[in-house]
């Protein structure tokens, strides 16, 4: 039995494990932030118009196009509360802006714009697009202040309804506004119409501010990000070698099937759905022994569960899938489309498991933990007693707090010992030094075709990431064909409760083009 040291001591592992974030912002953080903008490529990014925006020498570019219209670059990931800043050199007339918790449709945008003009034009004002116009517009002696063909550095700080913005270090306004408080949206830069306009961006550095969840009903929001607590779904069960396995199947045409891993359940893809069903059939299933499927006595090993997938895709009669995995999901998704490639339109996954690992690749800490996952006697006693996954892991491994609802939908499904065995195999299954032995020769066998398979993938990931670091991603990102990958923002290893619209919205984009 562990003293209470040993416990207290074996906790902190865990947190540091799995909240390892060094090096990036924490939720309320005063810290620098992290980049929004690469300096490689528009990864995060969505154009709206036809506008050139490209890359070129680490600098982000905007220039007049031959419809001399208005464009706009806008971020994939929603923002309430932050601090912007960024560096601009205007070049040929320069007129332009960075927009805040905004909303676009084509190249009509709403919201609210810190102004980046030509001199004389109040740079650093705020404006109102398809709303009040001006709310405010620096003193005149302050146009001194911008450095016309040279670097400026603007710095733009949103808070609740105050928005502050500097011009190389020059407070320029201060403005408190009961709209801006209300609303979030994208941060977006802009480029005016009327042609011959070119502007040079770099250094483009956000930091979040955490806010506080206040208490609501189940039809509102759990913060900023629109991440509602809701399952707007018709439950539907299919029989499954013999047992029931539950599942929603909303709209029509190419089917989308979602697969989750440990702990989770359909639950996990709720805010992700509603992105994809105007462009296919959604199908989330719950795992035979989780969510809301039966739990039948089986051993609920690996190629187990991928059995029942096999039979839940064939009964469903799915065709030309586009599988949207994570986690044991992702590994029961890519054991699929290896072998029923012909099936499979395309592959977006996140937080995956891509190889087989060795011990000795394991940082300390996390052996630590895993070794004692895989103790038949600690294991259970975490798993099953104490229902560590659930209580204590998720948390963990989620940026934000989640209510009390969406923890009920998570533990609901496992209310005593014998009904979380299937959580409890699930860690004892990863192939770690060839063990299991068919476990490994499966996902060896599918990693090795994902390096080479022209089947169209895409591949979110988040900063810091979890069983897939942020830093690994230039080497996955070198190591498949036909791959894409976007950067979703900040997030552990249940992405999709912190990061649901930019998943979606990604997997969208990317799918209009498979």
């Amino acid at each position: 039995m562990m003293n209470k040291f040993s416990r207290t001591l074996f906790t902190y592992i865990i947190i540091l494990v799995f909240t390892d974030n060094r090096g990036y912002p924490q939720e309320g953080s005063s810290g620098k932030g992290f980049p929004i903008f690469n300096g490689k490529d528009l990864e995060g990014w969505i154009i709206h118009g036809t506008e050139k925006w490209y890359v070129e020498g680490k600098e982000l570019i905007c220039e007049s196009g031959p419809d001399k219209g208005y464009g706009y670059l806008a971020t994939i990931n929603t923002y309430k509360d932050f601090d912007l800043s960024l560096e601009f050199l205007q070049e040929a007339n320069g007129n332009s802006g960075i927009f805040f918790r905004s909303s676009i449709e084509g190249t009509r945008i709403t919201g609210w714009q810190a102004e980046v003009a030509p001199p004389g034009h109040d740079t650093g004002g705020i404006y109102e697009s398809y709303g009040r116009g001006w709310l405010i517009k620096p003193e005149k002696e302050l146009d001194q202040t911008l450095k016309m063909n040279q670097w400026n550095s603007m710095r733009v700080l949103v808070n609740g309804d105050k928005v502050t913005t500097w011009l190389n270090g020059v407070k320029m306004i201060e403005l408190t506004d009961d709209k801006i408080g209300q609303a979030s949206g994208k941060i977006a830069l802009q480029i005016h119409d009327g042609g011959g306009i070119k502007i040079r961006w770099r250094n483009i550095v956000v930091n979040e501010f955490g806010t506080e969840i206040l208490p609501r009903n189940k039809n509102q929001m759990t913060n900023q990000s629109n991440i509602s607590t809701d399952f707007p779904f018709e439950s539907k069960y299919l029989e499954v070698k013999g047992s029931r396995m539950h599942y929603i199947d909303e709209g029509g045409g190419t089917p989308f099937l979602f697969l989750h891993g440990n702990p989770t359940s359909s639950y996990l893809w709720r805010n992700i759905i509603p992105h994809l069903k105007p462009h296919g059939r959604v199908i989330a299933v719950d795992l035979i022994g989780m969510g809301k499927s039966d739990k039948p006595d089986i051993d609920y090993r690996f190629l187990t569960h991928a059995a029942y997938i096999d039979e839940f895709i064939e009964k469903l009669e799915l065709e030309n899938i586009v599988l949207v995995i994570h986690d044991w999901g992702s590994a029961l998704g890519f054991h699929y489309a290896f072998r029923h490639q012909a099936n499979v339109k395309g592959l977006a996954f996140m937080e995956a498991i891509l190889r087989p690992m060795k011990w000795k690749e394991f940082p300390f800490l996390m052996k630590i933990v895993f070794k004692r996952f895989r103790n038949e006697k600690k294991g259970k006693k975490m798993i099953m007693e104490k229902n560590f996954f659930v209580e204590k892991l998720m948390k963990m491994a989620i940026n934000r707090k989640l209510s009390q609802e969406e923890m009920d939908n998570y533990r609901t499904p496992y209310p005593d010992y014998n009904s979380r065995f299937p959580l409890y195999v699930w860690p004892n299954e990863i192939p770690i030094d060839g063990f299991p032995e068919d476990n490994h020769q499966a996902i060896s066998d599918y990693s090795s075709w994902l390096k080479e398979s022209e089947i169209p993938k895409l591949f979110l990931w988040v900063k810091p990431g979890a069983i897939i670091p942020h830093k690994q991603v230039p080497k996955i990102e070198g190591s498949m064909k036909n791959l894409t990958t976007v950067f979703v923002g900040s997030g552990k290893h249940y992405l999709q409760e912190d990061q649901p619209d930019a998943i979606g919205q990604a997997i969208a984009n990317w799918f209009k083009g498979i």
